[in-house]
């Protein structure tokens, strides 16, 4: 399987699940794979029966898990919409390039979009400002790998929070245990004397 969007390389024989890439079948609901379409600007193009679109094109929050493992669409998702690069080619090259990898020939979000400069100041500790004259735009690539890399900040937060949340309550535990034993002890030598 090859994922049907323009510029797109991921195709199952390289991308894995392993890598972080699934691939997902257009939806038989008309009115979702119309969204589909236009949100990947495929709209001269007809979707095959096995046409997939790779996970790199969707919100992270547009999956799930099954209970076997498997990652599946929400129902209602929608690919991330598409910027064509190719609409001011006289454009300065800071409109037209990517700030992570600087690529130029790739659809671009920009960074206002789907919260993606605040995820880009929270991975990089690099504040993102309009005035600063660098790029405002991210390649699809980046978008999904930062977006990657933002889930899993996530994760190691909400890790980090609950384990030290169990070890403080552990803690509480331990002393009061702890404190009974030393109490219980002394009852014992008390008793003994």
């Amino acid at each position: 399987m090859r994922c049907c969007v323009q510029n797109c390389t991921n195709d199952t024989r390289k991308s894995t699940k392993s890598h972080g890439i699934t691939f997902h079948i257009f939806p038989k609901d008309v009115t979702l794979r119309s969204a589909w379409i236009e949100a990947l600007g495929l709209t001269e193009w007809e979707p095959k029966e096995r046409s997939t679109v790779c996970s790199e094109h969707f919100q992270r929050d547009a999956f799930y898990e099954t209970r076997c493992g498997l990652r599946r669409i929400k129902n209602g998702a929608v690919p991330l919409p598409l910027v064509d690069s190719s609409e001011n080619l006289d454009a300065p090259a800071t409109l037209r390039v990517c700030r992570i990898c600087l690529t130029m020939d790739a659809r671009m979000y920009h960074m206002s979009d789907h919260k993606l400069g605040l995820m880009y100041e929270q991975i990089t500790g690099v504040p993102v400002n309009i005035d600063d004259k660098l790029p405002q735009k991210l390649c699809y690539e980046c978008v999904a790998r930062l977006c990657s890399a933002n889930v899993f900040r996530s994760k190691a937060l909400r890790a980090q929070g609950l384990l030290v949340e169990k070890l403080d309550a552990d803690r509480f535990v331990s002393r009061r245990i702890g404190q009974l034993n030393f109490y219980s002890t002394i009852s014992i030598r008390e008793r003994s004397i």
